[in-house]
Formats: C-alpha cells, structure tokens, sequence
C-alpha cells in the first residue's frame, strides 16, 4: 500500500502543478498590471480600449504546455481571447470546441 500511496500522491502532485486554477494573488497582480484592459496590440499599433468581457490568456498556450504563472498570463477580452485561440489551435478546431459547447473538464 506504500508504494501505491506514493504513487497516488505523485500523480496528485503533478496534476496540481499543471492545473488551470488561477490563485486570486495571480489574478489580482496581471489585471493590475494589465490596467483592467484588453492587452491585444492590433497592426496599427494601437491597443483594445475593451474593459468589459476580459479574460485570462495565456501567452503559451496551457494546451501547448504554458504555465498558469503572471509572466505567461495576459488580459484580454473575449473576442481577442478566441482571436488567441484560433491562432495556437486553428479555426476549425476552435469552430468545433464552440459547436460542441462548454462541457466539464475532467
């Protein structure tokens, strides 16, 4: 049982040390250093004025390995958010994420 245990443990570890929770101090340091705006810089070199519907990004993607760290997190509002997704993961499989809705992570 020993044995069993430790390896329940690591596994515990591991998946802990790759989750998507973001700790309220995380949170708090990236929207502030973010001003509360979306961070999208568009070609013309002007920023997204948006404040409503802000999101956390990742820089890497966390599906591509990026860690749930203030270096890797960015605020963004919802539309630049999809914009970030379709660039990492392609159109069509963002197209068929969102037909087939939200559904829980297990």
């Amino acid at each position: 049982h020993a044995v069993a245990s430790k390896a329940v443990e690591a596994s515990k570890r591991r998946r802990k040390a790759r989750s998507r929770y973001v700790p309220r101090a995380v949170v708090r340091e990236v929207y502030g250093r973010d001003e509360w705006q979306c961070t999208f810089v568009g070609a013309n070199g002007r920023r997204c004025g948006e404040r409503c519907a802000l999101e956390l990004d990742h820089v890497i993607a966390y599906g591509l390995g990026g860690p749930t760290r203030v270096d890797n997190l960015r605020v963004v509002c919802r539309v630049h958010n999809g914009l970030f997704a379709e660039r990492d993961f392609g159109a069509d499989h963002i197209r068929l994420k969102r037909s087939q809705g939200r559904r829980p992570r297990s």
